[in-house]
């Protein structure tokens, strides 16, 4: 015979399909379970430009650390001379932070994460120091397991944001 496999020449091959088999398999099982997370990666590292647009960060430190600088001289200049830097109406119109635009950014996302991640913090965050909000909080947490702690936090921030829905920003 001349040309193409024999029957000898199949029978070798046949102890090798069952590892190549098996080898395949486990790539498509690895395949199956990290593609979600490849294709999460690919989203986040196309978001990461618009998230930090290192322009406007720049903008941002700057404006912030003159700020910062402006109420520190502020106020020092207030100890020494009361009548001009003090607390009058006139005084406050004339503070740094009265002269700069005031940005108002959503947190929500990041509120969100933080109420999953820790509600009593997240309660602690919106409400600031109310103890007996944060320990019952606290409470419903830690002793009855996660989920009723982190009902009633839900719970108090949404009754937050409807009172705080007329505000300015």
């Amino acid at each position: 015979m001349h040309g193409g496999f024999m029957l000898p020449d199949m029978v070798t091959l046949l102890p090798t399909i069952a590892p190549l088999a098996m080898i395949a398999g486990f790539f498509a099982i690895f395949w199956d379970l990290f593609a979600p997370v490849f294709n999460l990666m690919i989203r986040i590292f196309e978001l990461v430009p618009l998230l930090f647009n290192p322009t406007q960060l720049a903008n941002e430190i700057i404006t912030g650390v003159i700020i910062g600088i402006k109420l520190i001289i502020e106020a020092i200049l207030g100890f020494l001379n009361p009548a001009k830097y003090g607390s009058t109406p006139e005084a406050r119109k004339n503070r740094a932070l009265n002269k700069v635009n005031q940005n108002c950014y959503s947190t929500s996302f990041m509120n969100l994460v933080l109420l999953i991640i820790c509600p009593p913090f997240a309660v602690f965050q919106a409400l600031g120091f109310k103890i007996h909000e944060i320990a019952i909080c606290t409470l419903l947490t830690v002793y009855a397991y996660y989920f009723p702690g982190l009902l009633y936090a839900i719970l108090i921030i949404s009754h937050k944001i409807k009172k705080n829905k007329n505000s300015k920003c």
